[in-house]
C-alpha cells in the first residue's frame, strides 16, 4: 500500500494558508533533483546493479496499474514501498530515489500534469532519504554474496526496517503538510496517514528484504518477483474485492430500510432522525463500534413495524386495544430477529431491541433499567422520542414543536430517559444553528428515487400511528402494570435469538504475534548449537512448532472444504528441505516429515476440531488426510525416488537456482492439481456428482491461493539454504497476509448472504407470504440449477434471488392468499417483480440477482414470440415459485403440482426446466422414499445432491 497524497489542483478548503501552496510545491520540486544528486554522490550504482533496477521498474509499473482505479481511498493498494526498499540494497539510495521519480509517471490514473510531477517528486524525497538512512543504520550496499543469515539479518533485515519507518514518517509529513494547506484537520487527521500505514509498511520491509535474498543469494534473479509477488497479488485481489464489498456496506443498510420504510413519511423520518443524530453524536465522545451502532440502528430502528397490522399502523395512541398494544411490543424484537445474523449489524440489532426500554425499567421488551440499557439503544429512545414529538405528523420539514418536545424530554428524565444523556442532548440541541433541522421532502432531488416510492400509492397515505411518542409507551407500561399485558421481560418468544455461526475470523494479530515468537524461537536454536548439535533434530522441532502454529489458521472458501494454506505451504517445504547453511545434506527421512505433519495435525484436532459439530469434523479430517497426502507425495518424489542418476535432491544440487525453483514448483503444482477429485470426492460423501464439472469447479476456486502455497513453498525451501531455520517464520508472513485477506473477503461474502436472509424474511414477517416460503422456493431453485449444468456463481445468485423473488409483496395493498404469486394477476406478478427488483437495485451490489427477480414473472412464451432474452435464472425462479405455490394449493402432492406445471408449459413456464423440475421430485423419490423430497440449497452448493427434504418450517401451508 500506498498513501496517496492528496491532489495540489484539487478543491481546498483552506483559508490563507492555501497562498503557501505554490511555495511548498516548489519546494519539494526542487528537492528532488537535488537530492538525485547527492544520493549519486554518496553511492554510484554500477552496470552490474542495472538488471535490477529495471526489473523493479518494471514491477513499479504494474504497482501504478494496480491502484484503486476508483481513487475513493485514503489508502490504495500499491506496492511501490516494498520496490523501493528492494531498491535500496541492490542499487543504493541514488536507485530508490530515481525509482521514485520514475514510478509515478507511469500511473494510468487521470491525474493533473501538477500533481503527477509533485507526487513524482515526493516519492523520489521518500527514497532517496529512506535510502540515506539505510546506510546511516548500517546498511550494505550491495549485499556480499558469501553473507550468511545472520549477517543478512543484522546488515540488511534490521536497517530495512530502520529505512521503512523513516520512509513512513516522510511520506506521512509530505502528506500531513498537504492537508493542513487544504483545510483544518486537527492533529488526528495529520496523524492519520502515518497511524493508518505503519504497520502495512513494516510488512513491506520484510517483503524487500525476501526479494533481496532471493535475488542476490539464493540466485533467483528476476525469479524472484514472480515468487514473491504471487502471494501479496492473491492478498490484493482478496484486498480489493473485500474494500470494494465494505464500501457498499451503507448502500444494502439503505436497502434494508427501504423495504421497511414503505409507509409514508417513512423515509422522511429516518433523515429527521438522521439530522437529529448529526447534533447529538460529537458530544457523546462515543467509541467506532457504539457510533456504527447508533448510527445503523437509527437507520433500521422500525423495520419491526413491518409486521404491524395495517389496521394497528392506522390507529392513534387514543385509539389503541390491548391487542394492538401487544402486537406494538413486539415490534422491538421483530426487528433484532432480522438483523442479528447479519454480523456488521450486531451491536445495531441490540441497540433496535432495546430502543423502548425506560431508565426506570417500566419499558419494553426486556424491562431493562438504567445502565444496563446498552448505551446506543440510550441514545437512540431519545433521538426517537424527540423527533416523534417534535414533528407530530410527517408533513413539515421544521419541527413545529421543539420546545415543547424538549420539555417534555426534560420532565421525563431520570424516568424514560438517561439523564445524563438528556443533559447534553438538551445543551447541544439549544446551541445548534437556525435551520440545522431542517429536512427537504427530498435529501438531494438528482438523487435516484427510493426503492419504495411507487408503493405508497398501493399502501396508501394518511395519518399513521406515532409509536415512538411516549404516550405509547406510557399505555404500554399501564398495561403491563394492570397485568392486560405480561410483565416485561425476556420470555420464550422474545428471546434474542442465537446468532448463526460465522465462519471464524482469522487474528492477524495472533497469527503475526505467533509467527513473532516463533522467529525468536528458531534464533535461539541457531544461537545454541551445543544444545542442538543434530541440525535434524532442530529442523524437526521448528517445523513442528510451524505446523502447529499455522494449523490453527483456516479459511473456507465458499462451499468448499476448509484449509490451512499456510500450514499446507509449511508441509510442503518441510518436505523439500535438503540442505541449512554449512550443511548440504540432511538426513531427514519421509516417514519422519510425515510423522511432524500427522503430530501436529492430530494435536490441533485435539485440541480445536473436535469440538465442532460431526461436519466439521469430517472435513478438517479429510483436508487433513489430503495435505498428508500431498505432503507425503512431495517427499517422495524428491527424496525416495530413484531417478536416473540418483534421488531428485542430490540431482538438485547441481542444477542452476532459477531451474531448481521451476521444477519444484511445476511438482508442487502438479500435486495440489491432484487435490481437486480428492476434494470433491470428501465433500460429496459419495453422492453421485457431476464430476468433471465439479473437479474444474474445484480447479477454478482454488487456483490462486494454490499458486501461492506453492511459490511460498518453494522459496521456503530454497531460501533455508542461505538464511537457515530463520526462513521459515520470515517466508510465511507473505502467504499470511494473503490467507488473512482471503479470510476477510470470505466473511464479507457471508455477510451477503445474511443480508439476502433478512430481506427474505421481511414479507414473511408482514404476513404476506408463509413462513420458509423463500427457503423453499431457494432450495428447489438451486436443485433445478445443479441439474442444469449453472456454475458455482450463477447457482450463488440464483439461490439469493429464489430467496428475495417476494420482497415486492411489500408494496401490495391486500396480501394474496397464502402469497401465491402464481395465482395472482400478470399485471400483480409484473409489479411485485419490478419493486422487488428495485430494492435488490437498491443495494448496488446484486445487479445480476435483481436481474432474475426482474424478470421472474415475464412468461416463457414471450422468449419465443418476441425474442425476449430472458435470463435462465428467472425461468427456473418462475417455476420453482410456482411449483412451491402449487404444493401448497394440492395438498402438497409433488405430482399434481408437476400436473400443473406441465399445463402451462411452453407458454408460462420453460419446457427445459419444467422437466429439471419433475427429475428433481423423481431423483428426490428415489433417494428418500418421499417425493416431496427436495435438495437443500446450501447442500446443493456444497456439492450434496440431496437432503432429508424440506424442513418443517419451510414447508408451504
Amino acid at each position: 500500500m500506498n498513501s496517496t497524497p492528496l491532489s495540489p489542483t484539487g478543491p481546498a478548503q483552506g483559508p490563507g494558508r492555501l497562498r503557501l501552496m505554490p511555495a511548498y510545491l516548489a519546494l519539494v520540486g526542487l528537492a528532488a533533483p537535488s537530492l538525485l544528486v547527492l544520493t549519486w554522490w554518496v553511492h554510484r550504482p554500477g552496470l552490474a546493479e542495472l538488471p535490477g533496477l529495471l526489473v523493479l521498474l518494471a514491477l513499479g509499473a504494474a504497482s501504478a496499474r494496480l491502484r484503486d482505479v476508483e481513487g475513493e481511498a485514503q489508502i490504495d493498494l500499491s506496492f511501490t514501498a516494498a520496490i523501493l526498499l528492494a531498491a535500496i540494497p541492490m542499487s543504493g539510495p541514488f536507485g530508490a530515489a530515481i525509482l521514485g521519480a520514475l514510478i509515478p509517471l507511469l500511473d494510468v490514473r487521470p491525474v493533473p500534469t501538477v500533481a503527477r510531477l509533485f507526487n513524482s517528486a515526493m516519492t523520489c524525497l521518500v527514497g532517496g532519504l529512506s535510502g540515506l538512512s539505510y546506510l546511516a543504520f548500517g546498511g550494505w550496499v550491495p549485499v556480499p554474496a558469501g553473507a550468511d543469515g545472520r549477517e543478512l539479518l543484522m546488515h540488511v533485515a534490521v536497517p530495512l526496517v530502520g529505512a521503512d519507518i523513516v520512509l513512513c514518517l516522510i511520506n506521512a509529513a509530505l502528506v500531513g503538510v498537504m492537508i493542513w494547506l487544504h483545510e483544518e484537520p486537527g492533529w488526528r487527521l495529520l496523524l492519520e496517514p502515518f497511524l493508518a500505514t505503519l504497520p502495512v509498511y513494516l510488512g513491506y520491509a520484510l517483503t524487500a528484504f525476501l526479494f533481496v535474498v532471493l535475488w542476490e543469494q539464493v540466485g533467483l534473479g528476476a525469479l524472484a518477483a514472480a515468487f514473491i509477488v504471487a502471494p501479496l497479488l492473491l492478498a490484493r485481489w482478496a484486498y480489493v474485492q473485500y474494500i470494494a464489498e465494505s464500501r457498499s456496506r451503507q448502500r444494502i443498510i439503505d436497502a434494508l430500510a427501504a423495504a421497511g420504510h414503505s409507509p409514508a413519511g417513512a423515509e422522511r423520518r429516518a433523515r429527521r432522525i438522521e439530522a437529529i443524530l448529526r447534533i447529538f453524536e460529537p458530544g457523546l465522545e462515543l467509541s467506532r463500534r457504539a457510533a456504527n451502532a447508533v448510527r445503523y440502528g437509527a437507520l433500521l430502528h422500525d423495520i419491526g413495524m413491518v409486521a404491524i397490522p395495517r389496521e394497528t399502523d392506522r390507529r392513534q395512541a387514543g385509539e389503541l386495544t390491548a391487542a394492538d398494544l401487544r402486537i406494538l411490543r413486539s415490534h422491538p424484537v421483530t426487528g433484532q430477529q432480522v438483523l442479528h445474523d447479519i454480523g456488521f449489524l450486531r451491536d445495531a440489532a441490540a441497540a433496535v431491541r432495546h430502543h423502548h426500554e425506560r431508565w426506570d425499567g417500566t419499558g419494553y421488551p426486556d424491562g431493562l433499567a438504567g445502565p444496563a440499557i446498552p448505551l446506543p439503544a440510550r441514545v437512540l429512545a431519545i433521538v426517537d422520542a424527540f423527533e416523534a414529538r417534535a414533528w407530530r405528523d410527517s408533513g413539515p420539514t421544521r419541527p413545529v414543536q421543539w420546545q415543547a418536545a424538549l420539555d417534555e424530554l426534560r420532565r421525563r428524565s431520570g424516568s424514560d430517559f438517561d439523564p445524563a444523556l438528556v443533559q447534553t442532548f438538551e445543551r447541544l440541541i439549544t446551541d445548534s444553528p437556525d435551520g440545522s433541522l431542517d429536512v427537504p421532502d427530498r435529501a438531494d432531488p438528482q438523487a435516484q428515487e427510493p426503492a419504495t416510492a411507487p408503493l405508497r400509492a398501493r399502501r396508501g397515505a394518511g395519518k399513521r400511528l406515532r409509536h415512538a411518542d411516549p404516550l405509547v409507551g406510557d399505555a404500554i407500561a399501564l398495561a403491563q402494570q394492570r397485568g392486560i399485558l405480561p410483565p416485561a421481560g425476556r420470555h420464550a418468544d422474545q428471546a434474542p435469538p442465537a446468532p448463526t455461526r460465522v465462519p471464524a475470523a482469522i487474528s492477524g494479530r495472533w497469527l503475526f504475534a505467533w509467527l513473532g515468537l516463533l522467529f525468536l524461537g528458531v534464533l535461539f536454536v541457531e544461537s545454541d548449537r551445543a544444545a542442538f548439535p543434530a541440525p535434524e533434530h532442530a529442523t524437526l522441532i521448528i517445523f513442528f512448532a510451524t505446523l502447529v502454529l499455522t494449523e490453527r489458521f483456516r479459511i473456507q472458501l465458499l462451499w468448499r472444504l476448509p484449509t490451512a494454506p499456510t500450514a499446507a505451504a509449511a508441509g510442503i517445504a518441510f518436505a523439500m528441505t535438503t540442505g541449512l547453511p554449512d550443511h548440504d545434506a540432511l538426513g531427514i527421512a519421509t516417514w519422519q516429515i510425515v510423522g511432524v505433519v500427522v503430530a501436529a495435525q492430530l494435536l490441533d484436532w485435539f485440541t480445536a476440531r473436535r469440538h465442532g459439530s460431526p461436519t466439521e469434523r469430517r472435513e478438517a479430517a479429510a483436508d487433513a488426510v489430503i495435505r498428508t497426502g500431498s505432503v507425503t507425495i512431495v517427499s517422495v518424489l524428491v527424496r525416495d525416488v530413484p531417478w536416473p542418476g540418483g534421488p531428485l535432491a542430490q540431482q538438485l544440487l547441481g542444477w542452476p537456482q532459477w531451474l531448481q525453483a521451476i521444477l519444484l514448483t511445476i511438482i508442487v503444482c502438479l500435486v495440489l492439481l491432484a487435490e481437486s477429485p480428492a476434494r470433491v470426492w470428501a465433500r460429496s460423501r459419495g453422492e453421485r456428482l457431476a464430476w468433471a464439472r465439479e473437479t474444474t469447479a474445484e480447479i477454478s476456486v482454488g487456483a490462486g491461493l494454490g499458486i501461492a502455497i506453492a511459490a511460498t513453498a518453494v522459496v521456503l525451501a530454497m531460501a533455508e539454504r542461505v538464511l537457515g531455520l530463520a526462513a521459515i517464520p520470515l517466508l510465511l508472513v507473505p502467504l499470511s497476509v494473503s490467507q488473512l485477506a482471503f479470510g476477510r473477503y470470505l466473511q464479507t461474502r457471508h455477510t451477503y448472504r445474511q443480508i439476502v436472509r433478512a430481506l427474505s424474511r421481511l414479507p414473511e414477517l408482514a404476513g404476506r407470504v408463509p413462513a420458509g416460503h423463500a427457503e423453499a422456493v431457494a432450495a428447489v431453485a438451486v436443485g433445478i440449477g445443479v441439474r442444469l449444468g449453472l456454475r458455482e456463481r450463477e447457482l450463488a445468485a440464483l439461490e439469493s434471488a429464489a430467496m428475495l423473488h417476494d420482497t415486492g409483496q411489500l408494496g401490495l395493498t391486500r396480501p394474496l392468499p397464502r402469497g401465491a404469486t402464481v395465482l395472482a394477476a400478470p399485471s400483480d406478478q409484473e409489479h411485485i417483480a419490478r419493486q422487488g427488483a428495485r430494492i435488490v437495485d437498491y443495494t448496488g451490489t446484486f445487479s445480476d440477482v435483481a436481474d432474475i427477480v426482474r424478470h421472474q414473472a415475464v412468461p416463457y412464451h414471450r422468449v419465443i414470440g418476441a425474442r425476449i432474452g430472458l435470463p435462465l435464472g428467472a425461468r427456473i425462479v418462475k417455476v420453482a415459485n410456482a411449483y412451491v405455490d402449487y404444493l401448497g394449493e394440492e395438498a402438497r402432492d409433488p405430482a399434481q403440482a408437476i400436473e400443473r406445471l406441465y399445463l402451462g408449459l411452453g407458454h408460462e413456464f420453460d419446457p427445459r426446466v419444467v422437466r429439471a423440475c419433475e427429475a428433481l421430485m423423481l431423483e428426490g423419490e428415489q433417494a428418500w422414499g418421499s417425493p416431496a423430497a427436495v435438495p437443500s440449497a446450501d447442500r446443493v452448493l456444497r456439492g450434496s445432491r440431496l437432503s432429508a427434504g424440506i424442513p418443517r418450517s419451510a414447508q408451504p401451508k
